[in-house]
C-alpha cells in the first residue's frame, strides 16, 4: 500500500489541485519577469542641466543657457518638465523690469515667464515649465533653454560678471 492509498477519499483531488496551482505559480512567475522587463522598456527617465555666468543682458530676448535630450531608441512620447534661474544686473539705478523664461523645443507659455522690477542695480526670477511632447522617435532632441532680457536699461560690462543662470530638467520617456 503506497502512501497515496492511505490517504483519505478525495485526497487525489487534492494533490492535482496543489500541482496545477505549482504550475500557476510558475506561470505567474514567468509573467512577473516579463513584465518587468517590459516595464523596463515603456519608461525611462534622464535628468539634465546647464548654467552660465558673466554674460550681458540685453532689452532683446537672449539665451544664457542651454542643453538637449536625446530620445531612446523605442520612445515616441516625453514629458517634460524645466526650472530656471536667472540673476541679472542693470546700469540703472532701479525700477528697471527684467524677464527670465524657460523654453521646453523653443516653446514656452505664460507660466514659462518670470518679471521682477530692479532693486537699485540687480535681481533675480525663477520659473518653471512643463510640456508632454509625443510624435517623436530615437534620437531626436529635446532642447531645454533659460533666457531673459531687461526692459529698457540692459546692462554694461561693469555688471555681468555678476549675472548668472541655471536651467534644469528632468524628462520622462514613454513608448
Amino acid at each position: 500500500m503506497g502512501a497515496q492509498d492511505a490517504m483519505p477519499r478525495g485526497a487525489d483531488d487534492v494533490l492535482k489541485r496543489i500541482a496545477e496551482l505549482e504550475a500557476n505559480m510558475k506561470q505567474v512567475t514567468a509573467l512577473a519577469a516579463s513584465a518587468a522587463a517590459v516595464k523596463q522598456t515603456l519608461v525611462s527617465p534622464d535628468i539634465g542641466s546647464a548654467s552660465a555666468s558673466n554674460f550681458v543682458v540685453s532689452t532683446s530676448y537672449t539665451t544664457y543657457a542651454s542643453f538637449n535630450f536625446t530620445v531612446p531608441a523605442g520612445f515616441t512620447r516625453a514629458l517634460v518638465v524645466a526650472n530656471g534661474f536667472v540673476h541679472q544686473s542693470t546700469a540703472s539705478t532701479g525700477g528697471d523690469r527684467f524677464w527670465g523664461q524657460v523654453l521646453i523645443n523653443g516653446s514656452g507659455g505664460p507660466e514659462s515667464t518670470a518679471v521682477a522690477t530692479t532693486s537699485m542695480v540687480s535681481g533675480a526670477v525663477a520659473a518653471g515649465y512643463s510640456a508632454s511632447l509625443s510624435g517623436l522617435s530615437g534620437g531626436t532632441s529635446i532642447s531645454v533653454a533659460i533666457r531673459g532680457h531687461f526692459q529698457t536699461g540692459g546692462n554694461s560690462a561693469l555688471f555681468q560678471s555678476f549675472n548668472c543662470a541655471v536651467v534644469t530638467a528632468a524628462v520622462i520617456y514613454l513608448s
